[in-house]
């Protein structure tokens, strides 16, 4: 059976990991491959489209484990928290309290 549709090599300059993430998930469904019960073909599949720059990124993140440690889940974790961080306290309270209300508000 053909794949169906096209996963695009994640590019961290103009990808946004979140929608990225969504494609992959998609892809897999679109394919039907399960996650969990085919937990090497998919993190295969992750680390191939991830390009060199990121796979390298990503194994220093999880060092001294390899991909091969982890789970598919585990490493799409370790790329969420590296590319989308929680917003910091002190920056969204300082965004907050420069707001000033426009008049039409």
């Amino acid at each position: 059976m053909a794949n169906i549709g096209v996963l695009k090599p994640f590019d961290s300059i103009v990808d946004d990991f979140e929608v990225w993430i969504t494609a992959f998930t998609a892809y897999f469904a679109a394919n039907e491959l399960d996650p969990i019960k085919k937990c090497d073909r998919c993190k295969a599949v992750l680390v191939s489209t991830l390009g060199i720059q990121i796979v390298s990124l990503l194994m220093s993140l999880i060092a001294p484990e390899t991909t091969d440690d982890k789970t598919l889940s585990e490493l799409i974790n370790v790329l969420q928290v590296h590319f989308k961080p929680a917003p910091k306290a002190i920056s969204e309270r300082y965004r907050f309290m420069c707001r000033r209300q426009k008049a039409e508000e």
